[in-house]
C-alpha cells in the first residue's frame, strides 16, 4: 500500500517521493543574497569588537559570564542591603517566621 497526500493547490495526488523532489527543487530556486549579507553583518559587528577568532569568541564569552556573576554577587552582597536598610526595595521573606 502506498500512501499518497493530497496536493490542495492542484487537487491532484502525489507520493513522498514527489513531495521531498518537489520540496527540493523550491529550495534550490531561494536566493541566498540576503544570508550572505546578515551574516557580514554579524562577522562585521564581531570584528568590529575584535573578535576575529574562536579563541576570541570563548575569551569573550566567559568574560561575560564571569561579569554576569560578578554583578550578581555584588548585587546580593552589597546592594541588595544597602536599598533594603533605605527602604528602597523591600525586604525578602524566606520564611514565614521573618
Amino acid at each position: 500500500m502506498q500512501v499518497t497526500y493530497n496536493n490542495n493547490s492542484w487537487g491532484n495526488k502525489m507520493s513522498p517521493t514527489e513531495i521531498a523532489q518537489d520540496i527540493s527543487n523550491n529550495a534550490s530556486h531561494v536566493d541566498h543574497t540576503q544570508a550572505v549579507v546578515d551574516l557580514a553583518k554579524v562577522g562585521s559587528v564581531w570584528a568590529a569588537v575584535g573578535i576575529t577568532s574562536w579563541a576570541d569568541a570563548a575569551s569573550a564569552i566567559a568574560f561575560l559570564y564571569t561579569a554576569m556573576l560578578a554583578g550578581d554577587w555584588i548585587w546580593k552582597k552589597i546592594g541588595r542591603p544597602f536599598f533594603e536598610a533605605r527602604g528602597w526595595v523591600g525586604k525578602r521573606h524566606r520564611r514565614k517566621s521573618d
